[in-house]
């Protein structure tokens, strides 16, 4: 019950600064994946009440079908969160309650959508990516239909790529890989070269399981705790050009570690074998 959209956007002609910084690393970020929820836009911003009400009926609905969720975090990081949990229900049931919770969300995204809130840095964040000559993404769980009205909108997108949430597998929400490698089978960029932007742990661990780089951003007085030490943050999205340099240097270094350890394993195998010819 995931959802992906990604928009290709062409890079300028002119070569610019940023571009030549970015380059000089070597092997750089072509494709950045963005969040949708808290990352660019507060979807459930004048529906809070709403959300919560929705959420606890729920995860209700799946106490009561059996499904022990008692060693999970209560607060459950987000809505989507909590249906994760009912791909371990029989077909059967797994389809019935899909159906209920999925007109249980829609109408809940169609009252967030009259008053969804795009944050003021989110206004030029794709031309800031498309003046690096970066590909773009938008990754969320909510519905693709409100998602591609809300950026059509605001930032006057409509060639987007979407794969819709596959309601009858929710196992393929974050923190799953699947609808990141979605993306980038679709724009034929390897993990090494993509960096996701996100606000919540789910970003985390779905970047981390798809081989990704991962930048936090910190929309509330809570988000710093939610990132491991040393991942690379930003407090707005203006900083996301200096954020993904450093990425790329971070990723160059895992790159040249790796490589040390193929080198160190390739020579000791050599010599190995050398002795054994010997003898």
């Amino acid at each position: 019950m995931r959802i992906i959209l990604t928009t290709k956007i062409n890079g300028m002609k002119g070569k610019t600064a940023d571009t030549e910084n970015l380059r000089e690393a070597g092997k750089r970020i072509r494709l950045v994946i963005f969040d949708f929820d808290k990352t660019l836009c507060d979807l459930f911003a004048m529906c809070r009440e709403e959300h919560a009400r929705v959420k606890c009926n729920i995860v209700h609905m799946l106490r009561g079908c059996g499904i022990d969720m008692q060693s999970e975090d209560p607060s459950y990081e987000d809505i989507f969160d909590t249906i994760r949990f009912s791909h371990a229900l029989p077909a059967m049931k797994k389809t019935e309650l899909i159906e209920k919770t999925g007109n249980m969300l829609s109408e809940l995204e169609e009252t967030a959508f009259a008053s969804a809130v795009f944050y003021d840095d989110a206004k030029d964040v794709f031309k800031d990516m498309d003046s690096l000559g970066l590909m773009i993404g938008i990754v969320s769980n909510n519905d693709e239909r409100c998602i591609k009205r809300l950026i059509e909108g605001f930032y006057g997108q409509n060639n987007i790529f979407v794969t819709d949430r596959n309601n009858l597998h929710p196992e393929k929400l974050k923190p799953s890989p699947h609808m990141l490698n979605v993306a980038m089978r679709e724009f034929g960029i390897k993990p090494d070269e993509t960096v996701m932007v996100g606000d919540s742990g789910c970003d985390i661990k779905a970047a981390e399981n798809a081989g990704c780089m991962f930048i936090g951003i910190i929309r509330d007085k809570d988000s710093p705790g939610i990132f491991k030490p040393g991942t690379i943050t930003i407090k707005k999205l203006p900083d996301l050009k200096k954020a993904i340099r450093k990425a790329e240097k971070k990723q160059q270094e895992i790159q040249q570690k790796q490589q040390k350890q193929n080198n160190k394993w390739m020579f000791w195998k050599g010599r190995k074998t050398h002795g054994k010819e010997k003898r």
